[in-house]
């Protein structure tokens, strides 16, 4: 993962990444050094629990002085939604809090785990409450997805006939898009 993550971050010349499942529970100095030699992210995680989950967040330190060059905060939200229904509640309200809360420009992306419409899997899908409640929380907060790099679907089951899916998006509110775009 170390050169991949270092080729991407040069290739695309990223000011934050967000990266889900990492299976990771801890990272020590060697892994960052090999990453970022130049020391240019500020880098935070949440371990893995047993052999799912963990969070590698990094943010471009230059980039996000907002607060010293715009002379504003901003908040930058790193998601893994819960891939089984019977935590997906739970995290419905807990997103729903962090927008109701939220009184600087936003950006919220990651693995929500959730699908919005039926055009965002290749199979039948019939939305259920958590696409409603999700889109809701979209609507009623006014954010806006930006558009993906790459293919329609983000999430493949592998098989031969695979399930293809749009788990993974990036949103933001109105104060991001004003600020930013």
């Amino acid at each position: 993962m170390n050169t991949f993550l270092k080729e991407l971050l040069l290739e695309h010349q990223a000011d934050f990444v967000g990266l889900q499942e990492t299976s990771k529970r801890k990272y020590d100095d060697t892994f960052f050094r090999k990453v970022d030699p130049a020391k240019n992210f500020i880098w935070h995680w949440l371990p893995a629990k047993e052999r799912s989950g963990g969070m590698l967040c990094g943010v471009r330190v230059d980039k996000f002085e907002t607060k010293k060059k715009l002379k504003k905060k901003v908040t930058l939200v790193s998601v893994y939604g819960p891939p089984h229904d019977d935590n997906k509640e739970e995290f419905m309200i807990e997103l729903s809090q962090i927008c109701t809360n939220q009184s600087y420009p936003a950006l919220i992306g990651g693995d929500f785990n959730i699908l919005r419409f039926s055009s965002e899997k290749n199979k039948k899908f019939i939305g259920n409450k958590y696409s409603d409640m999700f889109n809701h929380i979209i609507n009623t907060y006014e954010l806006r997805e930006l558009g993906l790099l790459g293919g329609k679907f983000t999430w493949s089951n592998n098989q031969q006939r695979p399930t293809l899916e749009k788990l993974d998006r990036v949103l933001m509110n109105d104060d991001w898009e004003k600020l930013f775009l």
